[in-house]
């Protein structure tokens, strides 16, 4: 306490400031409480982190129609169309290296784990 006439010492706070000092602390373990408690939970469960694109199965280029082509990343409906004409020139295709003409090397290189060649059929 301090004597009338007297300012108050250095560390002596009035009753607002302890109230608002109070309310920020509050916040402030609150707001670790969040972080370190509950946020994580939220984060385990909601978030599912996937490094490439899960395909069901892979596409035949040899049997494919354009549509299911145009799934492959990196092609669109134009080059969809191209590897589709380009496979009835060739009757079909042996090698994905014949792909390069439409579409390049680097996506080429993209797409080869996605796709398959079917063998010739079997004629009897």
């Amino acid at each position: 306490m301090t004597q009338e006439g007297q300012p108050p010492a250095p560390y002596e706070f009035s009753r607002s400031e302890r109230l608002a000092l109070f309310a920020l602390a509050l916040l402030f373990f609150i707001g670790i409480l969040v972080r370190f408690f509950i946020l994580p939970h939220f984060r385990r469960s909601s978030v599912e982190v996937v490094s490439a694109p899960a395909y069901a199965h892979r596409i035949d280029l040899n049997t494919a129609p354009a549509a299911e082509i145009e799934l492959l990343p990196g092609i669109g409906p134009a080059k969809a169309r191209k590897i589709v004409e380009l496979r009835n020139s060739l009757g079909r295709f042996d090698s994905l290296s014949q792909l390069s003409k439409v579409l390049g090397p680097k996506v080429t290189e993209q797409i080869a784990p996605l796709v398959i060649l079917s063998p010739a059929a079997v004629e009897r």
